[in-house]
C-alpha cells in the first residue's frame, strides 16, 4: 500500500490453484486483480472503496457448452466476476461503532448452453461493534443480498431465477496480544 494516513490505495495481485484430489471437476485456477482505496475525512469517519475482477477456470474436466448442451472440446468452463464495494465507517458514539457496507457484483461465463453461472448481485449490511472488555470486542451485522440470474429459469412459466437472503452475524473478539486475536 502507499499513500499518507488520510488516504491509502493498494493495488494487488493474487493467484490460486485449488486442487480437489477426490473430485478433480471442481478443481478450478483463479486469478485476481484489485485495487482498494481508503480515506479518512472529518476527523472521525473514514471510507473504502475496493474494485476486483476475477478470472476464474475450471480445468479441462469442466468444459464450455455451446448452445445445444454440447462440451466445446478443450475449452475449460470460464467465469468473470466483477466487484464493487464501498464501506462507510462512521465515528463511535459512547464506545461504539457503526459501519454500512454495500458491495454489487456482476459473473458472466463462457457457458452458452444455459448462462447458468451469471448473475448481478447487490449486497447491503449494518454492523455495530462495542469493546466489552479491555481484551475483548463484539460486533453485529445485518445483510441482505439480492442475486438475479437472468438466464436460469425456475418453472415451466421460464421466469428466471432470483434468491434474496438475509444473513445475520456475531462475532467475539479476544485480543491475546497486539498481534494475536482468537475470533
Amino acid at each position: 500500500p502507499f499513500g499518507n494516513s488520510d488516504l491509502i490505495l493498494e493495488p494487488g495481485f493474487e493467484w490460486t490453484d485449488t486442487r480437489y484430489p477426490d473430485n478433480p471437476s471442481v478443481s478450478t485456477k483463479e486469478s485476481k486483480l484489485f485495487f482498494d482505496t481508503r480515506h479518512k475525512f472529518w476527523e472521525k469517519w473514514s471510507q473504502e472503496l475496493n474494485y476486483e475482477e476475477s478470472k476464474i477456470s475450471n480445468d479441462l474436466n469442466r468444459l464450455e457448452r455451446i448452445g445445444n448442451g454440447d462440451d466445446k472440446p478443450g475449452t475449460p468452463l470460464v467465469k468473470l466476476r466483477h466487484t464493487i464495494e464501498y464501506n462507510l465507517n462512521f465515528p463511535q458514539i459512547y464506545k461504539t461503532s457503526f459501519k454500512l457496507k454495500q458491495r454489487g457484483r456482476k459473473q458472466v461465463s463462457n457457458d452458452a448452453f444455459t448462462d447458468f453461472y451469471d448473475f448481478y448481485s447487490y449486497q447491503v449490511t449494518g454492523e455495530l461493534g462495542r469493546g466489552i472488555t479491555e481484551k475483548m470486542y463484539a460486533k453485529a451485522s445485518l445483510a441482505y443480498e439480492q442475486i438475479d440470474y437472468p438466464y436460469r429459469t425456475v418453472d415451466i412459466h421460464q421466469i428466471a431465477q432470483e434468491d434474496q437472503t438475509y444473513t445475520q452475524k456475531m462475532t467475539v473478539l479476544y485480543f491475546l496480544t497486539d498481534d494475536w486475536v482468537l475470533n
